[in-house]
């Protein structure tokens, strides 16, 4: 019996050893693409590309939201535009709150582009490092922990980013900037999510989007945030929704001086330029982006121009 207790615990070991190894190799091999810091992969992969970018390191705009600013806004339009350096820090699904911490001393504008769904309350599960740690020791931890998330994340990250993924809006390969790197042609249509009506929102998802500011508020007092209500397919426009979203803004300016909204729901695209309900190919957010850069030069023409 002891010795047959020995051969198993020696089994055990040596198991334990290879699945080390192993979960070792792949940290080494996807560290590059990959920072398991959270269950986005998505944010992950934002996160490994921002641990190396100097654009990041230096941005004074940075950009921080969900798809609605990854995939709808070009920051190398709107650094070309406002002549500072800027950095797409978006990732699907992601809430301002969430990509707070991200915010650092030498930024001096957050700019994020909002829809519905970014004023619900977040989602994601922060892990050892979060929000941008490359300490190997801890993201071993984190794997050794979920490897089976790990693992279906690279699994994602490898058809996110295969042959044809720049046809999709669900793309994880980036410009230099950080933003979505979508084809300019042939973009594939997401069916299930063209007639998906966008939802609304509440008081309480108010309350969150506020305190998510003072949350950036606290990190840097003298930063300029702006937002911006992305537009959708003008077949989902009505002045319900509008009079709501007016009304938001205006308890947000009344509230903070250096805050500037921008609301272009019911500007009207052509739906030759949206994948889905609300998402914009290469071209609906090459136009979008110039409406925005138009915009911050017209709100902050003593700041922008003296750059």
């Amino acid at each position: 019996m002891k010795k047959f207790i020995n051969k198993l615990l020696g089994i055990l070991v040596i198991s334990s050893l290879v699945v080390i190894v192993i979960t070792y190799v792949i940290c080494y091999n996807e560290s590059d693409r990959l920072l398991f810091l959270s269950n986005s992969v998505s944010y992950n992969a934002k996160a490994a590309q921002a641990s190396r970018s100097s654009k990041f390191k230096n941005a004074k705009l940075l950009l921080i939201g969900s798809s609605m600013t990854l995939n709808n806004i070009s920051a190398e339009l709107l650094a070309d535009s406002l002549k500072i350096p800027t950095y797409n820090y978006s990732a699907w699904g992601m809430k301002l709150d969430e990509l707070a911490d991200i915010v650092q001393e030498q930024n001096e504008y957050i700019y994020t582009n909002i829809s519905f769904p970014d004023l619900q309350k977040d989602e994601i599960i922060k892990k050892y490092g979060y929000p941008i740690s490359q300490n190997k020791g801890l993201l071993e931890l984190n794997m050794l922990t979920d490897f089976s998330t790990f693992s279906g994340q690279v699994n994602e990250l490898k058809k996110y980013t295969g042959k044809g993924s720049y046809l999709e809006y669900t793309n994880l390969k980036f410009d230099s900037s950080g933003s979505a790197l979508l084809q300019k042609d042939h973009f594939h249509i997401n069916a299930k999510r063209w007639n998906e009506k966008p939802i609304t929102f509440s008081t309480e998802d108010e309350g969150r989007f506020i305190a998510s500011i003072e949350k950036i508020r606290d990190r840097n007092k003298k930063i300029i945030i702006i937002i911006s209500f992305s537009p959708s397919r003008s077949i989902f426009y009505n002045k319900s929704n509008t009079a709501k979203i007016d009304l938001f803004f205006s308890r947000i300016k009344e509230k903070y001086k250096n805050i500037y909204c921008l609301d272009h729901y019911d500007l009207a695209y052509s739906d030759s330029l949206f994948v889905d309900n609300s998402h914009f190919n290469d071209q609906g957010a090459i136009l979008y982006s110039r409406v925005i850069a138009k915009d911050i030069i017209t709100l902050l023409p003593e700041k922008i121009l003296k750059q």
